[in-house]
């Protein structure tokens, strides 16, 4: 609320952005750590996402794990295509299936919204600041009991969506 005549007070304003600042970025989480960051140039086709699992994936997952593991992507078309799926088999990965928009059910999301909110204080007002600073949050607000608590999530989430009938969830 304002009196007449605030209208225009720094104080009464809600600054809004038209155009934000945004990039895109690939990276993985497992209960031990997170893994190497990407920023993706352009837009992902199944070539460049094998790039991106290649230079990312693959050495996070020796990092993480040094053994056998899982690995979740969502159902984007290029993490579909032939050519990826002929590749994960080529190499090994062993992968979940997992419905379609079932953010809920991805625990990077929760992440990811945590990062998003370290970077929101600063800020960033460039694509190097915006760049920059999610380097450090990915770097310094992710700590190794969250990773746990979003790992060890999955079941309950899981049961939670069976019992929805397939229906978001809190998460």
């Amino acid at each position: 609320r304002r009196f007449p005549g605030e209208e225009f007070k720094p104080e009464c304003l809600n600054l809004t952005v038209k155009h934000p600042l945004k990039i895109m970025v690939w990276g993985c989480m497992a209960a031990s750590g997170v893994g190497r960051l990407h920023i993706v140039d352009g837009m992902v086709n199944a070539t460049k996402y094998i790039g991106i699992l290649q230079k990312c994936m693959l050495p996070s997952a020796q990092l993480l794990f040094r053994n056998q593991f899982f690995f979740q992507d969502d159902n984007a078309p290029c993490h579909r295509a032939k050519l990826v799926t002929k590749w994960k088999c080529q190499k090994n990965i062993r992968t979940i299936d997992w419905p379609a928009q079932s953010p809920d059910l991805n625990p990077i999301e929760n992440l990811w919204h945590k990062v998003a909110l370290e970077i929101s204080k600063r800020h960033p007002t460039t694509k190097r600041e915006l760049i920059e600073s999610l380097i450090a949050a990915w770097n310094r607000v992710i700590t190794h009991d969250h990773l746990v608590r979003l790992v060890h999530s999955m079941p309950k989430r899981c049961t939670q969506v069976l019992k929805n009938k397939g229906w978001p969830i809190k998460y």
